[in-house]
């Protein structure tokens, strides 16, 4: 019996839990798999009261069972990935033999940091300067290394044509230190590398299962997303069958996660806004501060028609909604369900991705709750699986994985 892969994304900015419930859903897979994005993104899981944040490794790693593998379509900061190792080798065992990364990831280098932090001073778009632009292309434009470059004897040709692209010659530091940065790292990469979309597919026709983990939130799409203020990579569900080498024959289930408010860090449009004294409140109680680089994300009420839109374009079959336990305590709360246009009165039900600053939201306003078993949570539910016409598979409150997660039949 073949297997079969299914894979999780976040249907807002990003932060919407995904590492809990890839934490939580990874004890029903064999193999878990990173498909896009870099160490730009943090992923928090909390088990026994300590605190993880993944930026490279599968938000799965803590589970002893499951095999862990960054994909092709990562680009991979060595750097970063054996600081993750290293923190994580006290607290899970056998963690070198259950990593794999592909040999086709491209590498970030100290140069892309740079030339990162230089633009994003120059020009802010909200990067974390963690060189994933710069990255993503140098790949694109076809002089970026692969893991594969840094075992194979033309690995200095190769290096030599990067630096170059970036205006930087053998003579100069810049060169010289990328170099030693790579010489330092590349044998220590050796028992990780491998060619993980043979691996991958070997897995499936031995009857193993997949889940994908999307690194960022589909509206950080670069094609779907608030472009230019989105991520370098493709973030929707589609991506991570050209992230891994995976057919989509495979693809059983599509999990979409969102939060019961919308939270976005960094530059680009916000609509949905709360007022400042409920986002306070919001940022304080749900820990709203990015993982990667602390800073404060911006609070605003959930937005339905970006939930339905990016559903859409991702084929979610099954919906994931998290942090409910923020809104414990509210008397009222709203729900952005279309969108009014300023300028013509038109009233729209999808989400106007590119032209956000032409439109205001619309809102219907919900009684509030302080449990689950409240009356007014379960009418939510309801109204929220009808508008959507999705199913709510998880509903997900707390830090914790034992006493938060309530599977729905």
């Amino acid at each position: 019996m073949k297997g079969f892969a299914d894979i999780v994304v976040g249907l807002q900015w990003g932060d919407e839990g995904k590492a809990k419930i890839v934490d939580f859903l990874s004890k029903r897979y064999d193999i878990v798999v990173r498909f896009q994005g870099g160490a730009n993104a943090g992923h928090t899981v909390y088990k026994k009261g300590e605190k993880f944040v993944f930026h490279l490794i599968p938000s799965s790693i803590l589970n002893e069972n499951s095999i862990a593998v960054i994909g092709n379509g990562v680009v991979f900061d060595p750097e970063v990935f054996f600081d993750e190792i290293n923190k994580l080798k006290n607290y899970t065992k056998d963690i070198e033999e259950r990593i794999f990364i592909s040999d086709k990831a491209s590498i970030v280098l100290p140069v892309h940091k740079k030339m990162d932090s230089l633009r994003e001073n120059k020009n802010p778009i909200g990067t974390t300067k963690r060189g994933i632009g710069p990255a993503y292309e140098t790949k694109i434009v076809r002089v970026g290394l692969k893991l594969s470059d840094l075992f194979s004897n033309k690995l200095l040709e190769k290096f030599e044509i990067l630096m170059d692209f970036f205006g930087f010659d053998r003579f100069s530091d810049e060169f010289k230190f990328n170099l030693e940065f790579i010489n330092n790292y590349k044998n220590k990469l050796i028992k990780f590398v491998k060619n993980t979309e043979y691996f991958l597919n070997e897995s499936l026709n031995k009857g193993k299962k997949i889940l994908f983990e999307g690194a960022q939130g589909v509206s950080l799409d670069i094609d779907f997303g608030t472009y230019p203020y989105v991520t370098s990579s493709n973030t929707i569900s589609s991506y991570s069958l050209v992230g891994s080498g995976v057919p989509f024959h495979y693809i059983k289930d599509v999990f979409g996660i969102f939060k019961i408010y919308t939270t976005r860090v960094g530059e680009g449009p916000f609509p949905v806004e709360m007022e400042k004294e409920v986002e306070e409140m919001i940022q304080k109680k749900g820990f709203e501060y990015g993982s990667t680089t602390g800073r404060l994300r911006k609070c605003g009420w959930l937005d339905l028609s970006q939930i339905k839109y990016n559903s859409m374009i991702c084929g979610i079959t099954k919906l994931i909604l998290t942090k409910i336990d923020i809104f414990f305590g509210l008397e009222k709360f709203l729900v952005c369900t279309s969108y009014k246009n300023k300028f013509t009165g038109e009233i729209i039900e999808f989400f106007p991705v590119n032209s956000l600053e032409s439109y205001e939201p619309q809102y219907l306003e919900f009684k509030g709750f302080n449990s689950i078993e409240d009356i007014s949570f379960s009418n939510f539910i309801n109204f929220l699986e009808k508008y959507l016409n999705i199913p709510i598979y998880i509903i997900s409150k707390g830090q914790e994985e034992k006493d938060t997660l309530i599977v729905k039949p």
